[in-house]
């Protein structure tokens, strides 16, 4: 309600005797209106780890891709809002060095947005994933950042990545998520000698001898994700449903090419809370490190 309005549910009298304006409700308006404010404080204090309290049989995973210095932060603390709003955790995948095209060098994450996302990581909502180095693919052919480089090369961008990531955000990096969501054994192996715990990526690179955690991604399509809880519900082994998302999928933030709405983000988190058999958490927490 802005200012000098008035409330668009209740009776305006003006008492011409006392010159005073009075506000009447009704006995069922009021009660709406607690019991709204119940829902609401509820939706604000039920935090992620409260949910999972249940035993839930279900796992999901709000994998958002793509966070770099050159990706919308307003839109992104939008996002950060919306997820602290109904208690639910994101692993966001940051680029440390966004290669941005030909002869535009890297362009290298600020440690002041970093600073934009500090209460976010500190309260838990945040898991600081590393998502690769630079994003530059190898090329038009070949869209990868690693599959198919050398162990030592992968090696040296990998761990200068993590790194810096640990440097800015002042937390521990467990979780990798290769560009384009590919990679090879060489990639296994760097992130295992540079202290990665869990990889996320599609398919499946990780040697059955590597001690990483491997958490493939399920979805990327919004309308599809109800229809993938329920399938894990049903499963007789229910594994994480990880969906990734990016920026560029929203319409509010590239229109026309966009799949779907913040409106509609919304409300699939909105149901997603009323599911008391689901349990939302980070890559990391799923690896077991949290």
């Amino acid at each position: 309600m802005k200012i000098g309005e008035a409330p668009a549910a209740g009776i305006f009298r003006m008492n011409c005797a006392e010159c005073f304006p009075r506000f009447v409700y009704s006995r069922r308006l009021v009660l709406k209106r607690i019991i709204l404010a119940v829902i609401l404080f509820s939706l604000s204090f039920n935090s992620g780890s409260e949910v999972c309290a249940g035993k839930p049989s279900v796992t999901v995973v709000f994998r958002y891709d793509d966070c770099s210095a050159v990706s919308p932060t307003d839109f992104e603390m939008q996002l950060i809002r919306m997820f602290e709003k109904y208690g639910f955790p994101c692993s966001f995948g940051i680029i440390p060095f966004r290669y941005v095209g030909e002869g535009a060098g890297l362009k290298i994450f600020p440690p002041e947005k970093a600073g934009v996302f500090k209460e976010a990581v500190q309260s838990g909502t945040l898991e600081i994933a590393a998502h690769g180095y630079s994003h530059q693919p190898l090329s038009n052919e070949n869209r990868s950042e690693f599959s198919g480089v050398d162990y030592q090369t992968q090696a040296e961008k990998i761990r200068s990545g993590k790194e810096y990531l640990e440097k800015i955000f002042g937390v521990r990096v467990n979780t990798f998520m290769p560009p384009y969501n590919s990679c090879d054994l060489n990639t296994v192996r760097a992130l295992e000698d540079s202290g990665f715990v869990s990889l996320s990526a599609w398919g499946d690179p990780v040697a059955e001898a590597s001690a990483l955690k491997f958490i493939p991604g399920t979805c990327h399509k919004l309308g599809m994700m109800k229809a993938a809880v329920e399938a894990e519900r049903n499963a007789p082994v229910p594994k994480p449903v990880v969906f990734i998302f990016h920026a560029f999928d929203f319409l509010d933030v590239n229109p026309g090419k966009g799949n779907y709405r913040v409106r509609d983000f919304e409300d699939f988190l909105i149901w997603l809370k009323a599911q008391n058999d689901v349990c939302v958490k980070t890559l990391d927490q799923v690896a077991g490190t949290e």
